[in-house]
């Protein structure tokens, strides 16, 4: 136990230290920060338009009023730039990394490769459009009652979404060991977890167990806006905790695989 308390903790040291110098490197083009936020505020602002089109029409899609679709919808966005800004900007270039044959320096160092290929580069021109989603969240919520209980319940279940939105994303991209393109991978995720932008009464049954079990995006951001928004499911919250652990397996026996794959071609 000591062990891997202190390994963790080893990897937290590095992990800082990544930051630290991602961020200093991101101050010698501050412009991009004012870039991204333009970027994502049009898209924000015309997501945002389009939901008020399509609700301005009708009072609810399947129970769901433009406020709790309005939450979703700032849920997934946290999600999509908390992950650009931890680990999904070091995953794009995995795939450049194995077939260009740079993965064989991080394999020499002595730290977990996964590690390092999940959290070496970060994206922080993405903390104020992080920070709007947050806004847009709050805003949502302006009718909603929350209670501590719902709070915690909400945290506790986006954090096993991210996980799972970190496992699943590492899992397609470890696919790269035996494909020419792997960023196509990351096209194919992206459109995926597009879907978890809807709630799942909006599905068909059988697209509802699709995107619960084999591809389980709904658990990513449906799951935790609903135990916010007081709509708790028993069932969905202990899934969302057992798919940590099985999408988490999964993705490291891809890599493994990957791993022996990746040195029995190179040698």
């Amino acid at each position: 136990m000591l062990r891997l308390v202190n390994k963790i903790g080893f990897l937290m040291k590095i992990l800082v230290s990544y930051i630290k110098i991602n961020y200093l490197r991101a101050l010698e083009y501050r412009a991009d920060f004012l870039m991204a936020f333009v970027a994502t505020t049009f898209y924000t602002i015309g997501y945002v338009a389009f939901l008020g089109a399509i609700l301005g029409q009708v009072p609810s899609v399947s129970g769901w009023n433009f406020d709790r679709m309005l939450t979703l919808f700032a849920v997934s966005q946290m999600v999509v730039y908390l992950s650009w800004s931890l680990f999904r900007f070091s995953l794009s270039s995995f795939s450049e990394d194995v077939r260009n044959g740079d993965l064989d320096a991080v394999l020499k160092l002595p730290i977990d490769a996964r590690f390092v290929i999940s959290f070496k580069k970060h994206n922080t021109d993405l903390l104020l459009p992080l920070s709007m989603a947050v806004i847009i969240l709050i805003y949502s919520l302006r009718n909603t009652v929350v209670t501590i209980p719902s709070l915690f319940i909400f945290i506790l279940l986006f954090i096993c979404g991210f996980i799972i939105f970190y496992n699943l994303l590492f899992a397609f991209t470890s696919l790269s060991f035996w494909l020419i393109e792997g960023r196509d991978l990351a096209v194919l995720f992206e459109e995926i977890f597009s879907y978890s932008r809807y709630p799942a009464a909006v599905f068909p049954k059988v697209l509802s167990i699709l995107f619960s079990v084999f591809f389980p995006v709904l658990l990513i951001v449906y799951v935790p806006v609903s135990g916010l928004l007081n709509m708790f499911d028993w069932k969905l919250t202990i899934w969302s905790v057992a798919m940590v652990f099985l999408t988490w397996f999964l993705s490291q026996k891809i890599w493994q695989a990957g791993l022996r794959h990746y040195s029995s071609a190179s040698s």
